[in-house]
């Protein structure tokens, strides 16, 4: 590890892989492990307590990545293959509180898996009969239905219980992005072609903001009044959550695909492909900028203690201080890390590389280290060392839940033996 940074190893054993099926799981008790939520501060979660995990950075508005569940609390874990799809995951999944399970795959389907019964419930085609992908990851609105945009120009709202269409919205040059909802059901989310909308529950345009000529391909953060959009121009925008216009714009010269998250003192932070990582005071000002050396398409995570994590594409994942930027420790899982790390109720953080899955806890006794909590064995054996994980893991009742990504067609979860 750089830096001389200590590293700690407690009770770390390598899991052993095996393929069972989830039949007769007891999932029934979905009350939160160790009893309550670590949602930061000010977050927003929706107001009737439809989804466990409502979008891709959780259910909330500032994209902390924070979970109210742990994933496997064990040193080896089994990992499952729930559903081999006909194409990649991209999509992280999303869960609601009647143990659903909700995913797009680049085969153009949506697929909804019953986590009692560890099966497919239902697989519906929204993109599949073009021959369009779908690589963004649904949200769930206020009302208990999927929003999911699909690369054959529409977003959908969608039936969480058979699969079906409830509306549908064109969206010129299609949707890569993934959706965001807030309580009162107003779901905003970004196009290829460069436009940002706020749409009814609905579906019917509340407002849209033409932001950039280039594709935005990531999810919006957003407080009480403003909307915050990262794009491949290279800005980060802010937008008048009532009316959609720009507030103001920072550039970096830069792609970004990396989701903006707010920070409890009101601070975005994000990476760029320019090596560097961002944050930006709420007026628009420039904070902080550490350049960390390779692409950053990883969206950053915070923990309950404020310490921030982030996936480089140098192979590792790092904990800094997001009040300063400065590193705290780091750790190297072998290839690209372009997934977002998640934290679970206890601490601890997930994220996903070279075919694995790592989770690791911060060290909080002022010592600049980590615990290595586990490490699984590769999850899918058709595959070599450099398996990328677009997705980034879910956590639900002491379970983890991850897509195959750049090279597989895999859904796993992983849970403790």
């Amino acid at each position: 590890m750089a830096g001389g940074l200590m590293l700690l190893l407690a009770g770390c054993g390598a899991m052993q892989e095996t393929v069972r099926n989830t039949i007769g799981a007891d999932l029934s008790n979905s009350s939160p492990s160790n009893g309550g939520s670590i949602i930061s501060p000010g977050d927003s979660v929706l107001s009737n307590g439809s989804a466990t995990w409502g979008s891709f950075r959780g259910t909330g508005s500032k994209n902390t990545g924070q979970s109210i569940y742990n994933g496997p609390l064990a040193a080896t874990a089994t990992s499952t293959a729930l559903k081999t799809t006909g194409g990649q995951i991209y999509s992280t999944a999303a869960i609601n509180n009647d143990n659903m399970l909700f995913f797009g795959s680049t085969d153009g389907y949506v697929y909804g898996i019953n986590l009692i019964t560890g099966s497919v419930k239902w697989s519906e085609p929204y993109g599949a009969q073009t021959g369009d992908k779908i690589y963004a990851s649904a949200a769930i609105n206020a009302d208990g239905n999927l929003i999911l945009g699909s690369m054959n120009g529409n977003l959908y709202a969608i039936s969480p219980e058979t699969g079906g269409m409830i509306w549908s919205l064109s969206i010129p040059g299609g949707v890569k992005a993934s959706a965001v909802t807030d309580t009162d059901g107003v779901i905003y989310v970004g196009s290829n072609s460069g436009v940002f909308y706020a749409v009814s529950s609905q579906g019917t345009i509340i407002w849209e903001s033409s932001i950039t000529s280039s594709s935005i391909t990531t999810a919006a953060a957003y407080t009480a009044t403003t909307i915050y959009v990262t794009h491949d121009g290279g800005d980060c925008v802010v937008l008048n959550r009532s009316t959609g216009a720009i507030v103001w714009t920072f550039n970096v010269g830069s792609i970004i695909r990396s989701t903006p998250t707010i920070h409890t003192d009101g601070s975005i932070l994000f990476g760029a492909n320019n090596g560097n990582i961002y944050a930006i005071n709420p007026n628009g000002t420039a904070k902080w900028s550490v350049d960390v050396g390779s692409y950053v398409s990883s969206s950053i995570a915070i923990d309950p203690s404020g310490v921030a994590y982030v996936g480089i594409q140098d192979g590792t994942v790092r904990a800094f201080y997001p009040e300063t930027g400065v590193l705290k420790w780091e750790y190297q899982l072998g290839s690209k890390v372009t997934g977002s790390p998640v934290v679970g109720v206890d601490g601890t953080v997930y994220v996903g590389a070279n075919n694995k899955v790592v989770g690791l806890k911060d060290v909080s006794d002022g010592t600049n280290a980590y615990t290595e909590v586990w490490i699984s064995n590769v999850l899918d054996p058709t595959v070599g060392d450099g398996f990328l994980f677009k997705a980034s893991p879910v956590l639900y009742q002491d379970r983890l839940y991850i897509g195959g990504g750049g090279y597989s067609s895999t859904f796993f979860v992983l849970e403790a033996e």
